[in-house]
């Protein structure tokens, strides 16, 4: 995980609006800030072929993918994410403390990176299992060729 913007907490509502102006995503965690560094080439083409098979495979059903632009809200924890692809069937779900963020994914998809892959195995993944949609949880690694 990067480095957070600011050492000082601040509240999700905050976060919301700091997120607004950004010219970064940033994730939003215990209270913190962590802008998200910009990926390799490699990892960008691993996102984008996950959404591509996805299409395919899910046809024109009542499920859809979303790429990392879309934020995921965790209403148990307070704190908003971007995860490489969401899968969401049906409409879409918000929370009011975050009308953007999408708090109904069945399915959730991470490109692991040496500098991240603790992070999204551990207590990402943990924070994730808070989600009551969420079924599925999906880790590409880059150096190995392997999904788990």
């Amino acid at each position: 995980m990067a480095q957070a913007v600011q050492k000082h907490r601040m509240t999700y509502a905050d976060y919301l609006a700091f997120e607004e102006t950004s010219q970064v995503k940033h994730e939003f965690v215990a209270g913190e800030c962590y802008a998200m560094s910009g990926g390799t080439p490699l990892h960008g083409h691993l996102a984008a072929r996950t959404i591509g098979i996805l299409l395919r495979s899910l046809g024109r059903g009542p499920c859809r993918p979303y790429s990392s632009d879309t934020r995921v809200f965790l209403p148990v924890w307070n704190e908003g994410c971007y995860p490489d692809v969401s899968v969401v069937c049906g409409r879409p779900q918000h929370d009011p403390r975050d009308p953007q963020g999408v708090t109904n994914p069945v399915a959730l998809f991470e490109v692991l990176s040496p500098t991240t892959s603790d992070w999204d195995r551990g207590e990402k993944f943990g924070r994730y299992q808070s989600l009551a949609s969420l079924r599925d949880y999906v880790l590409v690694t880059v150096e190995r060729n392997r999904v788990e």
